[in-house]
């Protein structure tokens, strides 16, 4: 994981095993708290990003969701669009507004900005008693310089 941090792209299969092994871990901590489901749509595990573009938006989805009392399922879904790519991240507890001295958001968008210099977007929002975190981002690749 160090090595792949210093990587300005690698393949989104990384990343959802990243995210795989995350859910794993809070599994074993909570059983009962949450269920999770990763969706991508076919031909999209081997586009380009940056790394550990996807683990703290999953990281937050569990926090802010599951870990803090709130039942229900965490999704991580990667939809092929338009111009690009969409991935949503779905937890239960409703979004209450960004959190003074959070690190998880501006990491994300500082990721995005490096390496699509403004052309990915990250958007988060409640949805009914949950939250969503929409990410998308262009189909080239990220820069090499990200």
């Amino acid at each position: 994981i160090l090595a792949g941090a210093k990587l300005a792209q690698w393949p989104l299969r990384r990343e959802l095993d990243l995210c795989r092994d995350v859910f794993e871990l809070h599994r074993i901590r909570d059983p009962d708290r949450f269920v999770s489901e990763i969706q991508v749509d076919a031909g999209l595990e081997g586009m380009s990003l940056p790394p550990m573009l996807l683990l703290p938006a999953v990281e937050n989805a569990i926090k802010h969701g599951p870990a803090a009392g709130h039942s229900g399922e965490v999704v991580l879904a990667v939809r092929a669009a338009e111009n690009g790519c969409v991935i949503m991240i779905q937890n239960p507890g409703r979004f209450a507004g960004r959190r003074e001295g959070g690190e998880g958001v501006p990491m994300i968008e500082r990721r995005l900005a490096l390496a699509y210099e403004g052309a990915a977007t990250l958007r988060i929002e409640a949805e009914g008693e949950g939250t969503v975190a929409t990410i998308t981002v262009p189909s080239r690749a990220p820069s090499e310089e990200a």
